[in-house]
């Protein structure tokens, strides 16, 4: 995977093992080297253009009495309200057991906020959930609302 290898190099500065860990995450997900390439440049490209503010969402299940924790908002979210409402719904996990009352998350964060290296990996290995993971479990996002679902 030289080109690809090459790639990550001009972009972002990873370590060896990083870099071994995205090659196994697109062998694992069964792409060869060129569809590989392709797929990294458009998730690079993709974090490149997203604004230094970002309005984001995350879909919490809470059983009765939960509270949510305000200070570590949690680090999986989504910029496509839509597609992870539509995600969770068609895959049944709204009505799973995790929590009786599915509550949707909505924060502002800054761009230097987002982890990296999980959010590429995430979306490598997860590419219909098109997840942004944050630094820190969320700490210094700003909580924009919280409505049930």
């Amino acid at each position: 995977m030289i080109s690809f290898i090459k790639l990550l190099n001009e972009q972002i500065t990873l370590s060896q093992e990083e870099k071994d860990t995205f090659k196994d995450a697109y062998r694992q997900m069964g792409l060869d080297e060129e569809w590989a390439e392709y797929d990294f440049a458009e998730l690079l490209k993709w974090l490149e253009e997203l604004p230094q503010t970002i309005i984001l969402y995350r879909l919490l299940y809470l059983h009765e009495g939960d509270k949510i924790n305000k200070e570590e908002l949690g680090d999986h979210y989504s910029e496509n309200k839509k597609a992870l409402l539509d995600n969770h719904q068609h895959k049944g996990s709204i009505y799973s057991e995790a929590g009786d009352n599915a509550v949707l998350l909505t924060v502002e964060i800054d761009k230097d906020q987002i982890d990296i290296f999980n959010t590429l990996y995430n979306n490598i290995m997860y590419p219909h959930e098109e997840e942004i993971t944050l630094k820190n479990k969320g700490k210094g996002s700003t909580l924009i609302d919280i409505k049930s679902i």
